[in-house]
């Protein structure tokens, strides 16, 4: 978002429209982001963004990888935020 030109978006520009996709929990980040800074025009292009590329929802099989994703972080002495584990 801050660097339309920057490898990210490279990146991005060489993946098939139809591979594409986010979660509602980096949606959620995004405009959390956007609402923090204030910036109505980071909001707009986080908004155009997001109105073309499918945002899915948070399944059951989530909450299975969550548990044991923060089990074994935990068990290595690792923490990390809940977001950031469901985002993994």
């Amino acid at each position: 978002m801050r660097n339309p030109s920057g490898s990210c978006a490279q990146r991005i520009e060489h993946i098939d429209p139809g591979d594409l996709c986010t979660s509602i929990i980096v949606a959620a980040e995004l405009r959390y982001g956007c609402a923090k800074k204030g910036s109505e025009k980071l909001l707009n292009r986080v908004e155009s963004v997001l109105a073309f590329i499918p945002v899915l929802p948070l399944d059951i099989p989530a909450d299975c990888e969550y548990g044991g994703i923060r089990a074994e972080l935990e068990a290595a002495g690792q923490t990390i935020g809940m977001l950031e584990k469901l985002f993994a």
